[in-house]
């Protein structure tokens, strides 16, 4: 993984080095329409 500077990488990196199971899980846009809609609606506010 490469090294990034942005706060928000770094702030992910500090919490998912902390003894929790964290899982990732990658779900296409296509299948999620909700939060799709949603994450797009916020971006043109």
């Amino acid at each position: 993984m490469g090294s990034s500077s942005h706060p928000t990488s770094r702030r992910i990196k500090d919490l998912l080095k902390r003894n929790w199971r964290v899982d990732l899980v990658l779900i296409p846009r296509a299948i999620n329409d909700c939060a799709d809609m949603l994450a797009k609606k916020g971006a043109s506010a």
